[in-house]
């Protein structure tokens, strides 16, 4: 190279100048980065003390042109050398060849060490799960987004909460363009999908998250809040799909109310408010039958939805209760009200009107000439639960202490 350069020169055949660059080696004395470095800041990502003359002769040695001036070290970056970019680079480059063996296992001044296992959040989401899974039910995990068609498909108003859904900017296809706000599509489509596999029976349950954007177009992310949705079909009804909700309010110590409803997917004369402490949580019913007709599905679907998060506000702890000393008393009643009275008012009643109720059961339900045009029969099964003292002889006060209730509250009379 120096020999063509003075070639060049005598022959007149260009300026010579002091740049120059060697295109094998890329080795170039032009444009090379000048770096500072602290010797205590190296050493301080390290976690290390390592010596101030050890660095500049690692350094030295590769090429990097390497003086140190107290705790700096001013360095010549060579061309080659691109990623080198600062301290950080020329503390792995020292590292390297001083070797890792030299670094202690430390811990992080506020690292802790704990137990391996699940959080209560956790735990309480397993234990229903489980709960659930021991009542016949199978869990499902459907993707976080549907098509505007899944909400057509049931019939959503195009006023409803539902359909103000997040849409997703560059979705995979059409028919998940949105994120969901409901999940009952998502297990409405699961049935369809298993009937069409020829799955002619079943119980399905999933905990997932829904998204509610507070405004649309987004400016803050949206909520998460989990909801629980559960669904049978083929030989489960309406009231098998109510005692697994019933399962779900005992699991959490809890009451539910039930309380006619109008969905727009639902049956309109099969379909539940489900409330708790008055709050409403959750809704269930049976698949309307021009929703069915349209899907093709020729038997019942019951769904319900609620809203685990709410359900979680409403958990109550367990307290132990010792066992009566004395022998519970029992009373069947067999009450006549008007045919628009549900059964869970007339147990609210009946819970009211005497702090010794533990248990209402329904048993059975007559409507006929016999108990007038326009009234049903309801027989309820009541146990009285003795706390410090027997209550055989004080059973009849209880019961007519509830009847009177009933009458003033819901003109219920006894048959």
């Amino acid at each position: 190279m120096q020999t063509a350069m003075h070639y060049i020169d005598q022959l007149k055949s260009g300026t010579v100048t002091s740049v120059h660059v060697d295109v094998k080696t890329k080795h170039s004395n032009c444009g090379q980065k000048k770096l500072t470095v602290s010797v205590k800041k190296i050493n301080s990502l390290l976690g290390i003390e390592v010596p101030a003359a050890k660095m500049t002769e690692i350094l030295t040695s590769l090429n990097f042109g390497a003086k140190l001036d107290g705790d700096e070290l001013n360095l010549t970056v060579p061309a080659y050398r691109e990623d080198i970019d600062g301290f950080p680079d020329i503390a792995e480059e020292i590292i390297r060849f001083y070797g890792y063996d030299n670094i202690d296992g430390t811990f992080l001044p506020s690292a802790t060490i704990t137990n391996g296992g699940y959080n209560e959040e956790q735990k309480a989401e397993n234990k229903l799960k489980n709960m659930l899974v021991g009542k016949g039910l199978y869990e499902i995990s459907t993707y976080s987004f549907f098509s505007v068609k899944d909400l057509d498909m049931l019939h959503y108003p195009e006023d409803c909460a539902e359909r103000k859904a997040i849409k997703i900017l560059n979705p995979i296809s059409e028919e998940l363009s949105i994120m969901r706000a409901t999940l009952a599509p998502s297990m409405i489509n699961t049935v369809v999908r298993n009937l069409r596999r020829g799955n002619m029976q079943g119980k399905l349950f999933e905990l997932a998250k829904v998204y509610l954007p507070e405004e649309l177009p987004l400016k803050n992310f949206p909520k998460e809040r989990k909801r629980l949705c559960i669904s049978a079909w083929g030989k489960s009804d309406f009231f098998e799909v109510k005692g697994v909700v019933e399962c779900v309010s005992s699991l959490i110590n809890a009451s539910f109310e039930f309380e006619p409803a109008e969905k727009s997917f639902l049956h309109p004369g099969m379909t539940a408010k489900i409330s708790c402490d008055g709050e409403e949580i959750g809704y269930m019913g049976v698949l309307a039958p021009t929703v069915a007709t349209e899907l093709a599905i020729d038997r019942a679907v019951v769904i319900a939805e609620l809203d685990y998060e709410e359900l979680k506000k409403h958990a109550q702890p367990f307290r132990y209760v010792p066992v009566p000393k004395f022998a519970e008393v029992t009373r069947d009643l067999a009450l006549v009200c008007e045919r628009n009275i549900t059964c869970g008012e007339i147990e609210k009643e009946i819970y009211a009107a005497c702090k010794y109720v533990t248990d209402v059961s329904l048993f059975d339900i007559y409507i006929g000439a016999q108990v007038g045009n326009g009234k049903k029969s309801m027989a309820f099964n009541i146990t009285f639960t003795p706390k410090d003292e027997p209550i055989e002889d004080k059973v009849d006060g209880f019961v007519k202490k509830i009847l009177n209730n009933l009458k003033f509250k819901l003109g219920i009379e006894l048959r």
